[in-house]
Protein backbone atom coordinates (compact mmCIF):
# COMPACT_ATOMS: atom_id res chain seq x y z
CA UNK A 1 0.00 0.00 0.00
CA UNK A 2 2.62 2.26 1.07
CA UNK A 3 4.71 1.81 -2.29
CA UNK A 4 1.82 2.70 -4.16
CA UNK A 5 0.94 5.41 -2.51
CA UNK A 6 4.55 6.42 -3.25
CA UNK A 7 3.79 6.02 -6.87
CA UNK A 8 0.73 7.88 -6.81
CA UNK A 9 2.74 10.51 -5.48
CA UNK A 10 5.69 10.54 -8.20
CA UNK A 11 3.25 10.67 -10.78
CA UNK A 12 1.60 13.66 -9.19
CA UNK A 13 4.64 15.06 -8.90
CA UNK A 14 5.28 14.36 -12.33
CA UNK A 15 2.10 15.53 -13.48
CA UNK A 16 3.00 19.06 -11.76
CA UNK A 17 6.12 19.55 -12.99
CA UNK A 18 5.32 18.93 -16.80
CA UNK A 19 2.37 21.92 -16.19
CA UNK A 20 5.04 23.96 -14.48
CA UNK A 21 7.45 23.57 -17.51
CA UNK A 22 4.44 24.42 -20.08
CA UNK A 23 3.66 27.30 -18.05
CA UNK A 24 7.43 28.45 -18.13
CA UNK A 25 7.43 27.97 -22.26
CA UNK A 26 3.95 29.78 -22.38
CA UNK A 27 5.61 32.86 -20.57
CA UNK A 28 8.56 32.83 -22.33
CA UNK A 29 7.52 33.00 -25.90
CA UNK A 30 4.65 35.76 -24.45
CA UNK A 31 7.80 37.51 -23.54
CA UNK A 32 10.09 36.87 -26.63
CA UNK A 33 6.73 37.58 -28.73
CA UNK A 34 6.38 41.26 -26.69
CA UNK A 35 9.82 42.12 -27.96
CA UNK A 36 9.62 41.01 -31.65
CA UNK A 37 6.26 43.58 -31.34
CA UNK A 38 8.39 46.21 -30.17
CA UNK A 39 11.03 45.71 -32.87
CA UNK A 40 9.23 45.30 -35.72
CA UNK A 41 6.23 48.09 -34.80
CA UNK A 42 7.52 49.64 -31.58
CA UNK A 43 3.78 48.55 -30.04
CA UNK A 44 3.00 45.44 -27.91
CA UNK A 45 1.01 43.13 -29.61
CA UNK A 46 -0.24 40.22 -27.52
CA UNK A 47 -2.80 40.62 -24.92
CA UNK A 48 -6.36 40.13 -24.43
CA UNK A 49 -9.01 43.27 -25.66
CA UNK A 50 -12.66 42.41 -24.50
CA UNK A 51 -15.15 42.40 -27.29
CA UNK A 52 -16.77 45.53 -28.05
CA UNK A 53 -20.44 45.13 -26.97
CA UNK A 54 -21.58 46.76 -30.64
CA UNK A 55 -19.82 43.25 -31.96
CA UNK A 56 -22.03 40.42 -30.88
CA UNK A 57 -20.65 37.22 -31.82
CA UNK A 58 -17.31 38.51 -31.81
CA UNK A 59 -14.74 37.08 -29.16
CA UNK A 60 -12.32 38.50 -27.29
CA UNK A 61 -9.03 39.94 -29.49
CA UNK A 62 -6.11 37.93 -28.84
CA UNK A 63 -2.88 37.61 -30.80
CA UNK A 64 -1.07 34.15 -32.29
CA UNK A 65 2.30 33.22 -30.95
CA UNK A 66 4.81 34.23 -33.93
CA UNK A 67 6.03 30.49 -33.56
CA UNK A 68 2.71 28.98 -34.52
CA UNK A 69 2.02 31.93 -37.15
CA UNK A 70 5.71 30.57 -38.73
CA UNK A 71 4.47 26.47 -38.54
CA UNK A 72 1.12 28.34 -39.83
CA UNK A 73 2.88 29.74 -43.21
CA UNK A 74 5.68 26.44 -43.93
CA UNK A 75 2.58 24.26 -43.36
CA UNK A 76 -0.06 26.48 -45.44
CA UNK A 77 2.32 28.74 -47.94
CA UNK A 78 0.90 31.78 -49.36
CA UNK A 79 0.95 31.77 -52.78
CA UNK A 80 2.41 34.36 -55.38
CA UNK A 81 -0.86 35.47 -56.23
CA UNK A 82 -2.73 35.04 -52.88
CA UNK A 83 -4.71 38.02 -51.05
CA UNK A 84 -4.35 37.73 -47.66
CA UNK A 85 -7.78 38.70 -45.17
CA UNK A 86 -6.91 38.20 -41.59
CA UNK A 87 -10.40 38.16 -40.24
CA UNK A 88 -10.44 39.33 -36.41
CA UNK A 89 -7.63 40.79 -37.42
CA UNK A 90 -6.93 42.60 -33.66
CA UNK A 91 -3.66 44.35 -33.40
CA UNK A 92 -2.31 43.10 -36.41
CA UNK A 93 0.42 40.32 -35.72
CA UNK A 94 -0.55 38.56 -38.34
CA UNK A 95 -0.14 41.12 -41.05
CA UNK A 96 3.16 42.20 -39.58
CA UNK A 97 4.51 38.23 -39.41
CA UNK A 98 3.53 38.29 -43.71
CA UNK A 99 4.66 41.87 -44.53
CA UNK A 100 8.26 41.35 -42.59
CA UNK A 101 9.07 37.93 -44.00
CA UNK A 102 8.91 39.15 -47.34
CA UNK A 103 5.26 39.03 -48.49
CA UNK A 104 4.72 41.79 -50.64
CA UNK A 105 0.76 41.82 -52.25
CA UNK A 106 -2.19 43.36 -50.72
CA UNK A 107 -3.33 41.98 -47.10
CA UNK A 108 -6.75 42.67 -45.80
CA UNK A 109 -7.38 42.85 -41.49
CA UNK A 110 -11.11 42.96 -40.96
CA UNK A 111 -11.59 44.38 -37.20
CA UNK A 112 -15.11 44.85 -35.91
CA UNK A 113 -13.93 47.06 -33.09
CA UNK A 114 -13.43 50.33 -34.62
CA UNK A 115 -11.02 51.14 -31.43
CA UNK A 116 -8.52 48.33 -31.96
CA UNK A 117 -9.02 48.90 -35.49
CA UNK A 118 -7.97 52.54 -35.37
CA UNK A 119 -5.19 51.84 -33.61
CA UNK A 120 -4.01 48.77 -36.09
CA UNK A 121 -4.82 51.34 -38.58
CA UNK A 122 -2.10 53.50 -37.64
CA UNK A 123 0.57 51.06 -36.77
CA UNK A 124 0.66 49.46 -39.79
CA UNK A 125 0.74 52.92 -41.76
CA UNK A 126 4.00 52.47 -43.31
CA UNK A 127 2.69 49.61 -45.01
CA UNK A 128 1.72 50.43 -48.47
CA UNK A 129 0.11 46.77 -49.02
CA UNK A 130 -2.06 46.71 -45.67
CA UNK A 131 -5.09 48.08 -45.52
CA UNK A 132 -7.56 47.75 -41.86
CA UNK A 133 -11.17 48.21 -42.69
CA UNK A 134 -13.61 48.03 -39.53
CA UNK A 135 -16.22 45.88 -41.23
CA UNK A 136 -19.05 43.13 -40.17
CA UNK A 137 -18.33 39.97 -42.09
CA UNK A 138 -21.74 38.73 -42.19
CA UNK A 139 -22.45 41.60 -44.27
CA UNK A 140 -19.06 42.25 -46.35
CA UNK A 141 -16.24 40.00 -47.20
CA UNK A 142 -13.74 41.77 -49.73
CA UNK A 143 -14.41 40.12 -52.67
CA UNK A 144 -10.53 40.09 -53.63
CA UNK A 145 -9.47 37.35 -51.18
CA UNK A 146 -8.31 34.33 -51.47
CA UNK A 147 -6.36 33.00 -47.95
CA UNK A 148 -8.21 33.55 -45.23
CA UNK A 149 -6.95 33.47 -41.47
CA UNK A 150 -8.98 33.05 -38.66
CA UNK A 151 -8.17 32.52 -35.04
CA UNK A 152 -11.29 31.18 -33.66
CA UNK A 153 -12.71 34.62 -33.54
CA UNK A 154 -16.37 34.19 -33.42
CA UNK A 155 -19.10 32.52 -32.07
CA UNK A 156 -20.95 29.30 -33.84
CA UNK A 157 -23.57 31.55 -35.68
CA UNK A 158 -21.23 34.06 -36.71
CA UNK A 159 -18.93 30.82 -38.41
CA UNK A 160 -21.73 30.24 -39.96
CA UNK A 161 -22.64 33.44 -41.97
CA UNK A 162 -19.03 34.08 -42.52
CA UNK A 163 -18.77 30.43 -44.84
CA UNK A 164 -21.97 31.84 -46.38
CA UNK A 165 -20.85 35.33 -47.27
CA UNK A 166 -17.40 33.10 -48.45
CA UNK A 167 -19.35 31.03 -51.10
CA UNK A 168 -21.37 34.04 -52.79
CA UNK A 169 -18.52 36.77 -52.72
CA UNK A 170 -15.28 34.23 -53.93
CA UNK A 171 -16.68 32.85 -57.54
CA UNK A 172 -14.74 30.48 -59.21
CA UNK A 173 -11.66 31.64 -57.55
CA UNK A 174 -9.60 28.90 -55.29
CA UNK A 175 -10.00 30.02 -51.63
CA UNK A 176 -8.22 28.88 -48.78
CA UNK A 177 -8.96 29.16 -44.82
CA UNK A 178 -6.49 28.47 -42.73
CA UNK A 179 -9.02 28.53 -38.99
CA UNK A 180 -6.47 28.27 -35.90
CA UNK A 181 -8.54 26.69 -32.86
CA UNK A 182 -11.32 25.46 -34.87
CA UNK A 183 -14.15 25.50 -32.56
CA UNK A 184 -16.94 25.17 -35.40
CA UNK A 185 -15.33 23.12 -38.18
CA UNK A 186 -18.31 20.95 -38.04
CA UNK A 187 -19.67 23.77 -40.24
CA UNK A 188 -17.52 22.36 -43.09
CA UNK A 189 -16.78 19.09 -42.36
CA UNK A 190 -19.11 17.17 -44.81
CA UNK A 191 -19.63 20.31 -47.08
CA UNK A 192 -19.01 19.40 -50.96
CA UNK A 193 -17.82 22.72 -51.26
CA UNK A 194 -14.71 22.59 -49.05
CA UNK A 195 -11.86 19.83 -48.48
CA UNK A 196 -10.99 20.17 -44.88
CA UNK A 197 -7.91 18.58 -43.28
CA UNK A 198 -7.39 19.05 -39.14
CA UNK A 199 -4.28 18.83 -37.52
CA UNK A 200 -2.63 19.35 -33.85
CA UNK A 201 -0.24 21.67 -33.51
CA UNK A 202 3.49 20.18 -33.14
CA UNK A 203 4.56 22.31 -30.62
CA UNK A 204 4.99 21.57 -26.99
CA UNK A 205 3.70 24.50 -24.84
CA UNK A 206 0.67 24.05 -27.44
CA UNK A 207 0.15 20.32 -28.16
CA UNK A 208 -3.75 20.46 -27.38
CA UNK A 209 -4.50 23.18 -30.27
CA UNK A 210 -6.08 22.38 -33.40
CA UNK A 211 -5.38 23.51 -36.91
CA UNK A 212 -7.89 22.93 -39.66
CA UNK A 213 -6.69 24.01 -43.39
CA UNK A 214 -10.19 24.29 -45.54
CA UNK A 215 -9.88 24.47 -49.08
CA UNK A 216 -12.40 24.97 -51.60
CA UNK A 217 -13.16 22.16 -53.91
Amino acid sequence: MKTRGRGRGAQQNEGMGLALKRVARVIGHFVSDGLLDLKYCGAFLGGSVRPSPKAPGAFATESTYYSVLAHIFRTVPLGKGDILVDVGCGKGRVLLWAVRHGYQNKMIGIEVNERIAAGTRRRMSSHPNMEIRTLDIRQYLPKEGSYFYLYNPFEREVVAAFKKRLMQVRGERTTTIVYYNPQYIDLFLGDPHWEVTVQRLPLPFLEDMRLAVIRSR
